[in-house]
């Protein structure tokens, strides 16, 4: 007995390595937006292994791998996502690795690339990332050749040419230095003062007179002063110091 073709089930077609990438990369976007970068990175690495021609699964494992600061393995997958394809996310990425490894006149460099792309959230970012660049190398020149009661005309001149950093950000970063120095030698001079001040009140009460105990007897006493008034030594000085009273000056 025949079946009619419209009650023919037929089977459904075996997903293709796009798909299974596809789905692989899916559970992997997911699993960055939680946080969990290692198993996402997982994820990605199975969906390369299926379709290693995607450059968007290079940029988003480099994206966990920059969760986790791994910059090198970020660095490689950027670098990969920008042979097979040239995009603003590759590059942004690529920048934020330099970013990570302090390479900071390649980063900007990087991130100036982006700027050939009509991506303006990317463009955004890295107009961002360039002035975290900027603050970073401004940071390192002040913190190499800062010195106390210079003024901003002479570290200038001192560090001679700046490249691309910002007057303003330079300048921002010298005040900060110069200020929080004048705080701490301010602060180091109170705690001077105040140490002085007890050290101060610590003599002064060494110095007061001990009072008599009730131990001591009336008798004792009495007994102390007349030795000392019969002191021969202290007898002797009293004379002498009573006879240079006397001394006339040589004519």
């Amino acid at each position: 007995m025949d079946v009619p073709e419209s009650e023919i089930v037929s089977e459904p077609p075996a997903p293709t390595a796009d798909d299974r990438a596809k789905e692989h990369a899916d559970k992997s976007v997911l699993l960055y937006k939680e946080k969990k970068y290692d198993e996402a990175i997982v994820g990605f690495t199975e969906a390369v292994s299926l379709v290693p021609d995607n450059f968007r699964f290079y940029t988003n494992r480099a994206m966990a791998y920059l969760a986790l600061r791994k910059f090198a393995e970020a660095s490689e997958d950027a670098r990969k996502s920008l042979e097979l394809e040239r995009s603003a996310k590759g590059h942004y990425t690529l920048g934020r690795c330099a970013l990570g490894l302090k390479n900071y006149d390649e980063a900007v460099e990087i991130f100036q690339k982006v700027f050939n792309f009509d991506d303006l959230p990317m463009k955004t970012h890295a107009k961002k990332s360039i002035n975290k660049c900027h603050k970073a190398m401004a940071g390192e020149l002040v913190t190499k050749h800062f010195k106390p009661n210079e003024t901003f005309e002479e570290f200038k001149t001192e560090i001679g040419d700046y490249g691309s950093i910002s007057e303003s950000i330079l300048q921002r970063l010298w005040k900060r230095e110069n200020d929080g120095g004048r705080k701490k030698k301010k602060k180091s001079e109170d705690g001077r003062r105040k140490k002085e001040e007890e050290r101060r009140k610590s003599d002064a009460v060494s110095e007061r007179p001990k009072p008599i105990t009730e131990s001591t007897t009336i008798g004792d006493r009495n007994e102390s002063t007349k030795e000392s008034a019969e002191d021969p030594v202290q007898q002797e000085q009293g004379k002498d110091l009573g006879q240079e009273k006397d001394i006339a000056p040589v004519g």
